[in-house]
């Protein structure tokens, strides 16, 4: 198998891994910041957030799609982009409930729903993927997208390079995160508003003794 292969077949998935992994260490910073700073995990243990389940499950649909054995499947080629649609439409209505039943925590929520809003709205607009920047990848990542033909390209893909046809390309993965972070990749302005409002809210809830 040739090289460019391995590397496209090895990425397979890996926005979706990259993103949830800063998701995760960036809400860990805040926690961390605000311990530092003299909260408390009190707030932790009274936390209710609504419809967890489904933002949940829209994560996990994300991270197994786009991984073997599922990915190379003609059904998840055919009708993946369309889950992915819906999964994060799904991932929206969760943070939106969350920042309109929750006073304390309204603007993190918001603005990471703001985030996510953003992402459906590019990618829906895109028929169910995300533009690139061919520019930011190579600089990143050091590799181009397959093109179509490719034995790599014959799987399920979120990612689709800008080109004439793009819609909302400033809104697609066009910011390449700086080469020394671990697994540096390229993101959206709707990824960076999702990670500042979970950081936002671990740091809020931690920071705070009592949470309502």
């Amino acid at each position: 198998m040739p090289w460019s292969s391995l590397v496209a077949r090895a990425s397979a998935g890996s926005r979706e891994k990259a993103l949830l992994t800063a998701l995760v260490a960036l809400s860990l910073l805040g926690v961390a910041a605000a311990l530092v700073r003299g909260g408390s995990l009190a707030g932790w243990a009274r936390l209710r957030i609504y419809w967890w389940p489904v933002a949940v499950a829209s994560l996990v649909i994300q991270l197994v799609l786009y991984d073997p054995p599922l990915y190379d499947q003609t059904w998840a080629i055919t009708f993946g982009p369309l889950v992915w649609i819906v999964c994060l439409a799904a991932l929206f209505g969760v943070l939106l409930r969350n920042g309109l039943a929750n006073p304390t925590h309204r603007g993190a929520w918001l603005v990471a729903a703001l985030g996510a809003g953003l992402n459906v709205m590019v990618v829906a607009a895109n028929g169910g993927y995300m533009p690139q920047s061919a520019e930011a990848r190579v600089a990143v990542r050091g590799t181009t997208l397959p093109k179509v033909g490719e034995p790599a390209h014959e799987r399920l893909w979120s990612v689709r390079p800008i080109d004439e046809s793009t819609q909302l390309a400033p809104l697609g993965d066009v910011i390449g995160e700086p080469y020394w972070l671990p697994k540096s990749n390229v993101v959206s302005l709707g990824d960076l508003l999702l990670a500042a409002g979970l950081t936002w809210w671990a740091f809020s809830v931690t920071r705070r003794k009592q949470t309502t």
